[in-house]
């Protein structure tokens, strides 16, 4: 089972929980991606950021909303002996199921992945996930059920993205996060998306606050067809994808108001070009995957490369995005650097 996340959120009566759930959702505070908790007296909505309704405020532990699979496992024919090792949750992009399946069920990856169709219709492909790997972030992805098709399309708060995802990364456990970046975003922001993939972040911003610049880099060619792509699926304007190495490209941009950095498992070695490639004053985005302990040290890190390049930052506020693994989790630093 997944580890918990903690959260802050709103203490609410259980009989006035309808009415202040929709206040959330109408203020954009309410966590979609944690499920909502409840007591025999009150209902626990987890929440973004802090903020004045007339109840308590905490943190708590709250549970990732997934997709729960039970159906799935309803279903399914394996030995009883290995129904307690059966993934529990999985993602959809698109039409496609992503599951990572245990060494001890990997015989019965065809039967899990049947399953997952017999169970949900709207699904057309399911892919086993074996982890992110190499310079491109590329999914080592194989296909077990259903159509032999990696390519789709996503739809998350009403714009559409296509991706190949044996070709380029891209995560619906994001979708989240990349709201309420694009809701700190102010008009007449230059933009740097330092490692782009096919768009998503870029595109959100872009579709919900105008005029901004937007410019987007990414490695990876195919990442940066598919977010050329996107951007037409989606009609956004003043978006620029950039293909090439970041370090190569960022002396060559105006400096940025907003820079983010969603390269997980690297960002820390790029610090130091975002800094230089931001304006006087500015923000970064900061995401990595990291154990709670070294989230404390890489704050003091962070810091400490800043006072290098004659800077000061704060981080205004750190969050877990999502939990990666049983001990790590995907973190998120919003630093305010002048």
């Amino acid at each position: 089972m997944a580890s918990p996340v903690k959260s802050l959120c709103i203490v609410v009566p259980k009989a006035e929980g309808e009415s202040v759930r929709k206040k959330l959702l109408d203020m954009d505070n309410l966590r979609k991606d944690l499920i909502v908790d409840r007591d025999e007296s009150n209902v626990f909505f987890p929440i973004f950021k802090k903020m004045d309704l007339g109840y308590d405020v905490k943190e708590m532990d709250f549970k990732e909303a997934g997709v729960v699979v039970r159906s799935y496992i309803d279903v399914i024919d394996i030995p009883e002996e290995l129904r307690p090792l059966l993934p529990t949750s999985f993602d959809i992009v698109g039409e496609i199921a992503v599951i990572r399946i245990p060494d001890d069920l990997k015989d019965h990856s065809s039967a899990i992945g049947n399953a997952i169709l017999e169970a949900n219709k709207p699904i057309r492909t399911v892919v086993s996930d074996e982890g992110v790997m190499g310079e491109h972030r590329l999914r080592k992805i194989e296909v077990i059920a259903g159509e032999n098709n990696t390519t789709t399309v996503h739809k998350e708060y009403g714009l559409s993205f296509s991706v190949d995802l044996s070709k380029a990364y891209f995560s619906p456990r994001l979708a989240t996060e990349r709201r309420r970046v694009a809701q700190k975003v102010q008009e007449g922001e230059n933009i740097i998306d330092m490692f782009c993939g096919v768009g998503p972040f870029s595109i959100m911003i872009a579709k919900n606050v105008s005029p901004v610049s937007i410019f987007g880099i990414d490695s990876n060619p195919y990442a940066i067809k598919s977010f050329m792509d996107n951007i037409r699926l989606n009609h956004v304007e003043n978006v620029v994808p950039i293909q090439g190495d970041v370090r190569d490209m960022l002396g060559s941009l105006e400096p940025a108001d907003r820079i983010i950095m969603d390269l997980p498992h690297r960002s820390f070695e790029f610090f130091e070009g975002a800094l230089g490639a931001l304006k006087e004053k500015g923000i970064v985005h900061y995401y990595e995957i990291l154990t709670e302990v070294a989230a404390r040290d890489r704050e003091n890190e962070l810091s400490a490369t800043a006072r290098n390049l004659g800077r000061d930052m704060e981080i205004e506020e750190q969050r877990v995005v999502r939990r990666y693994s049983p001990t790590q989790c995907h973190f998120a630093f919003d630093i305010k650097v002048s």
